[in-house]
Protein backbone atom coordinates (compact mmCIF):
# COMPACT_ATOMS: atom_id res chain seq x y z
CA UNK A 1 0.00 0.00 0.00
CA UNK A 2 1.37 3.01 -1.15
CA UNK A 3 1.00 6.96 0.76
CA UNK A 4 -1.58 7.77 -1.67
CA UNK A 5 -3.91 4.34 -0.82
CA UNK A 6 -3.37 5.26 2.88
CA UNK A 7 -4.69 8.79 2.46
CA UNK A 8 -7.65 7.57 0.38
CA UNK A 9 -8.25 4.54 3.07
CA UNK A 10 -7.47 6.70 6.53
CA UNK A 11 -10.91 8.48 6.08
CA UNK A 12 -12.88 5.70 5.86
CA UNK A 13 -11.68 3.96 8.80
CA UNK A 14 -11.74 6.75 10.84
CA UNK A 15 -15.55 7.95 9.63
CA UNK A 16 -16.91 5.10 7.85
CA UNK A 17 -17.71 4.42 3.94
CA UNK A 18 -21.42 5.33 3.69
CA UNK A 19 -20.48 7.55 0.85
CA UNK A 20 -17.97 5.11 -1.69
CA UNK A 21 -19.36 4.25 -4.90
CA UNK A 22 -18.98 0.89 -4.42
CA UNK A 23 -21.03 0.51 -1.28
CA UNK A 24 -23.05 -2.25 -2.29
CA UNK A 25 -20.30 -4.38 -2.93
CA UNK A 26 -18.94 -3.32 0.79
CA UNK A 27 -22.50 -3.86 2.12
CA UNK A 28 -22.92 -7.25 0.73
CA UNK A 29 -19.09 -8.32 1.32
CA UNK A 30 -20.15 -7.74 4.97
CA UNK A 31 -23.27 -9.59 5.12
CA UNK A 32 -22.75 -12.27 2.90
CA UNK A 33 -18.64 -13.07 3.88
CA UNK A 34 -18.76 -11.10 7.43
CA UNK A 35 -15.72 -9.54 6.64
CA UNK A 36 -14.99 -5.38 6.84
CA UNK A 37 -13.64 -3.82 3.85
CA UNK A 38 -12.33 -0.39 4.75
CA UNK A 39 -11.88 0.90 1.23
CA UNK A 40 -12.18 -0.62 -2.31
CA UNK A 41 -9.54 0.57 -5.03
CA UNK A 42 -10.63 0.63 -8.88
CA UNK A 43 -7.68 0.51 -11.27
CA UNK A 44 -7.14 -0.61 -14.99
CA UNK A 45 -3.84 -2.48 -15.65
CA UNK A 46 -1.17 -4.07 -18.02
CA UNK A 47 -1.74 -2.79 -21.88
CA UNK A 48 -5.29 -4.49 -22.38
CA UNK A 49 -6.86 -2.55 -19.17
CA UNK A 50 -7.92 -5.48 -17.24
CA UNK A 51 -9.97 -3.96 -14.47
CA UNK A 52 -8.58 -4.76 -10.75
CA UNK A 53 -10.28 -4.10 -7.44
CA UNK A 54 -8.10 -3.79 -4.33
CA UNK A 55 -9.72 -4.84 -1.59
CA UNK A 56 -8.06 -2.83 2.01
CA UNK A 57 -9.10 -4.87 4.73
CA UNK A 58 -7.88 -4.59 8.51
CA UNK A 59 -5.19 -7.23 8.61
CA UNK A 60 -3.39 -10.02 6.80
CA UNK A 61 -5.89 -12.72 8.51
CA UNK A 62 -8.85 -10.48 6.88
CA UNK A 63 -7.18 -11.18 3.82
CA UNK A 64 -6.50 -14.54 4.00
CA UNK A 65 -10.12 -14.87 5.25
CA UNK A 66 -11.38 -13.23 2.46
CA UNK A 67 -9.26 -15.26 -0.38
CA UNK A 68 -10.62 -18.20 0.94
CA UNK A 69 -14.47 -17.02 1.30
CA UNK A 70 -14.88 -14.61 -1.79
CA UNK A 71 -11.67 -15.65 -4.05
CA UNK A 72 -9.26 -13.51 -5.07
CA UNK A 73 -7.55 -12.95 -9.12
CA UNK A 74 -9.88 -13.84 -11.63
CA UNK A 75 -11.83 -16.53 -9.69
CA UNK A 76 -13.79 -14.24 -7.36
CA UNK A 77 -17.32 -14.09 -6.97
CA UNK A 78 -16.97 -10.54 -6.85
CA UNK A 79 -16.97 -10.77 -10.74
CA UNK A 80 -20.17 -12.13 -10.76
CA UNK A 81 -21.87 -9.72 -8.33
CA UNK A 82 -20.01 -7.20 -10.22
CA UNK A 83 -21.91 -8.39 -13.09
CA UNK A 84 -25.10 -8.69 -11.58
CA UNK A 85 -25.22 -5.36 -9.69
CA UNK A 86 -22.88 -2.85 -11.50
CA UNK A 87 -23.71 -3.41 -15.66
CA UNK A 88 -25.49 -0.36 -15.39
CA UNK A 89 -22.06 1.87 -14.33
CA UNK A 90 -19.89 3.23 -17.56
CA UNK A 91 -17.32 4.07 -14.94
CA UNK A 92 -16.61 0.12 -14.09
CA UNK A 93 -15.87 -2.92 -16.40
CA UNK A 94 -17.24 -5.80 -15.23
CA UNK A 95 -15.52 -8.72 -17.26
CA UNK A 96 -12.89 -10.83 -15.78
CA UNK A 97 -12.25 -8.46 -13.16
CA UNK A 98 -8.95 -9.22 -11.16
CA UNK A 99 -9.45 -9.51 -7.31
CA UNK A 100 -6.60 -8.51 -4.34
CA UNK A 101 -6.32 -7.76 -1.32
CA UNK A 102 -4.36 -5.32 1.28
CA UNK A 103 -4.02 -4.98 4.91
CA UNK A 104 -4.87 -1.56 6.57
CA UNK A 105 -3.11 -2.68 9.62
CA UNK A 106 0.47 -4.22 8.23
CA UNK A 107 1.10 -1.38 6.33
CA UNK A 108 0.34 0.89 9.64
CA UNK A 109 3.03 -0.85 11.54
CA UNK A 110 5.57 -0.44 8.74
CA UNK A 111 5.54 3.21 8.71
CA UNK A 112 5.54 3.07 12.69
CA UNK A 113 8.92 0.82 11.92
CA UNK A 114 10.33 3.38 9.48
CA UNK A 115 9.84 6.62 11.71
CA UNK A 116 10.56 4.15 14.88
CA UNK A 117 14.13 6.14 14.87
CA UNK A 118 12.37 9.72 15.21
CA UNK A 119 10.58 8.34 17.79
CA UNK A 120 13.32 7.39 19.73
CA UNK A 121 14.91 10.62 19.21
CA UNK A 122 12.12 12.22 20.46
CA UNK A 123 11.86 10.62 23.33
CA UNK A 124 15.28 10.59 24.47
CA UNK A 125 15.56 14.10 23.51
CA UNK A 126 12.12 15.34 25.08
CA UNK A 127 11.38 12.72 27.73
CA UNK A 128 14.25 11.26 29.74
CA UNK A 129 11.11 9.92 32.00
CA UNK A 130 9.73 7.89 28.95
CA UNK A 131 11.10 4.78 28.03
CA UNK A 132 10.38 3.02 24.29
CA UNK A 133 10.29 -0.93 24.11
CA UNK A 134 10.30 -2.23 20.73
CA UNK A 135 10.24 -5.70 19.02
CA UNK A 136 9.96 -6.57 15.95
CA UNK A 137 6.46 -4.36 14.85
CA UNK A 138 5.53 -3.83 18.11
CA UNK A 139 5.91 -0.02 20.07
CA UNK A 140 5.25 0.23 23.25
CA UNK A 141 5.81 3.36 25.06
CA UNK A 142 6.10 3.20 29.13
CA UNK A 143 5.99 6.24 31.77
CA UNK A 144 7.92 6.18 34.66
CA UNK A 145 6.01 6.32 37.91
CA UNK A 146 7.56 9.34 38.65
CA UNK A 147 5.79 10.81 35.38
CA UNK A 148 2.51 9.02 36.04
CA UNK A 149 2.61 11.37 39.24
CA UNK A 150 3.71 14.34 38.08
CA UNK A 151 0.72 14.58 34.76
CA UNK A 152 -1.87 12.39 36.91
CA UNK A 153 -1.79 9.42 34.58
CA UNK A 154 -3.97 6.57 35.24
CA UNK A 155 -2.45 3.16 35.12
Amino acid sequence: MDELLFNQTYPNVKNGIENHPLLDLIVWIKAEFQIDVYNIVYEEIRNDKMPRLNFILRTSEDSKMFGEKVGVYENSKVSAFLKKNYSKFENYKTENVYVITSSFENWCLTKISENAEDLKQLISEEYEEIWLVQQMYLHFIIFTQKKIKSKNLKN
